[in-house]
This record gives C-alpha cells, structure tokens and sequence, in this order.
C-alpha cells in the first residue's frame, strides 16, 4: 500500500513539474513575442526587408530572420547596430519600456571662469598629461589641508 501511494505521489510531483514547465514556457513566450514583434514593427515602419536592413546594420539578413523569429537571441552587437540604426534604446528593442528613446536629463553645475578655462586647456591634452592636471591640483589641494 505504501508503494501505491509513493508512486500516485510521484505521478502527481510529475504533473505538477510539466504543469510549471508549461506555464513558464507560455511565460517566456509572451515575453519574447514583445521583442520579436518590436524588432518586426521597426523594420516595417521603415519600409525595409530583412536582408535591406541586414545590410544597412551589418548584421546578416539570417541572423536578423532569427532574431525576429525568436530562434536566437540578442547579443550586445545586434543591440548597439540595431539601436543605432532605429535611434532607440536597447531597453524598447527588449520590450523592456514602451519608450524609443528615454529623455534623459543631465544637470551640470555652473561653471566659473577659472572652471571653463581649465576645460578650454585640458581639451588637447593626452590622457597622461590630463592625468598630471589632476595629480597637481590634487597635490594643490593636499598642500591646502596640510595648512
């Protein structure tokens, strides 16, 4: 009798185990669908075929098949041609936002004449010699804790 129910126990973990599968492959299929479709829907609004917008990115018109097939999935290169190309963000490609291209909103501090002159300066410098500017002044500002 033992048996019997270990092995009901066994069938019902088996169901629930393929229940869950089914369920996360359902999950990941919506999910994908949404990058898929947002891939599709740029090349279509700029009136391109596969292989027309393979060869604008330079990314294969196979590789560019696949990816709006779901067949395979992004790497870093296919996100920064296709992002550069659609002038949106690796972030709306995924489906992860519904924004092409987030505002972003950069606040820099204002500047003195002294701060800006620096700048102006600094522009040619190589990195090494940018690095000596900022050892000095550090050395500068290290004398004038020092006092």
């Amino acid at each position: 009798m033992s048996t019997n129910i270990l092995l009901k126990v066994k069938k019902i973990l088996l169901f629930v185990k393929s229940c869950l599968f089914l369920v996360k492959k359902q999950y990941n299929e919506k999910k994908d669908v949404i990058y898929v479709n947002r891939l599709r829907q740029l090349r279509v609004e700029r009136h391109l075929t596969i292989r027309q917008l393979g060869e604008k990115v330079g990314i294969s018109y196979v590789t560019i098949s696949r990816l709006e097939s779901e067949v395979r999935p992004f790497n870093l290169d296919h996100l920064t041609r296709l992002s550069q190309f659609f002038d949106c963000s690796f972030d709306y490609i995924l489906g992860k936002s519904d924004e092409r291209k987030p505002q972003t909103k950069v606040q820099f501090p204002e500047l003195d004449s002294v701060q800006i002159a620096l700048l102006a300066h600094t522009k040619d410098l190589s990195d090494e010699e940018k690095q000596q500017v900022v050892d000095f002044i550090e050395f500068i500002k290290s004398k004038k804790k020092g006092n």
